[in-house]
């Protein structure tokens, strides 16, 4: 009976530990992607840093910025993420998009809404080829996708679906596994540039995923991240507040709270 238990509770717990997702947008992560000639030289290096949050909606993001310098000048807002039972959206235009389901299973077809804004996509599926598990250079095992990407072309010799050379694999909590967290994957829009993730390191400085640990290391201190976070105010169009309003609505760690004039909290 009790090697039954405890049997039931290890399949419990790992079970558990399996539907557990890792978020691919979560403070002072940092992507170092090298766009490449050909997969060789190296033309230029994009970097991209999450720092900061903004509600829209009702519904908490985190901002990600972009760079292609090797400390924070010069950022730009790239667009915003957000993370919800192992969906990860990003808004971009005022439009919130799917950038991957992590609950797909072999077999099934990805809609890549994402590509709908763009002619050369308008003709497009993903369907997942395969399921596995890494083992990344934090300790954690995440969950693995290949996606083979098919495109219909209606002027062939023989219309139909044709699969295209330039599969897709997305792990969990990272991205994709080359691109990052680019959004546009068309390869001849860059001139035959192909991206390369070198590598993606978390709020500390450890090295999580990539070909190796050369990141672009954005200065972010983990300590003062968790204190800006902790107790961050924001307005209903996700502007952040410095002070507690005297009157009115405030969201405060994803819940909305009205204060009114004379009240003590």
């Amino acid at each position: 009976m009790k090697k039954l238990f405890a049997l039931l509770f290890l399949l419990a717990f790992f079970t558990n530990v399996m539907s557990q997702h890792h978020p691919v947008f979560e403070e002072g992560k940092c992507w170092s992607v090298d766009m490449t000639k050909w997969g060789e030289e190296v033309l230029y290096t994009s970097t991209f840093v999450v720092r900061g949050d903004s509600v829209v909606n009702g519904k908490r993001y985190k901002k990600v910025y972009v760079t292609h310098k090797d400390d924070l000048k010069d950022l730009e807002l790239y667009y915003l993420g957000r993370d919800e039972k192992g969906v990860a959206y990003i808004l971009e235009d005022e439009i919130e998009y799917c950038f991957f389901d992590f609950n797909l299973r072999a077999g099934d077809e990805f809609v890549y809404e994402l590509g709908t804004r763009s002619s050369a996509a308008d003709d497009c599926k993903w369907i997942v080829t395969d399921v596995s598990s890494i083992e990344t250079a934090d300790g954690l095992i995440r969950k693995c996708f290949d996606v083979e990407v098919y495109e219909y072309w209606s002027d062939a010799e023989e219309p139909g679906w044709y699969k295209a050379p330039y599969p897709f694999t997305y792990i969990e909590g990272i991205g994709e596994a080359d691109n990052g967290l680019f959004v546009d994957y068309c390869i001849s829009c860059t001139g035959g540039g192909i991206r390369k993730l070198r590598c993606l390191h978390n709020v500390y400085g450890n090295h999580i995923y990539g070909t190796g640990e050369n990141c672009n290391k954005l200065s972010v201190d983990a300590t003062k991240v968790e204190q800006e976070n902790e107790g961050a105010l924001y307005d209903l169009k996700g502007n952040k507040l410095n002070i507690k309003p005297q009157n009115g609505v405030y969201i405060q760690a994803g819940k909305k709270y009205l204060k009114k004039r004379g009240s003590s909290f």
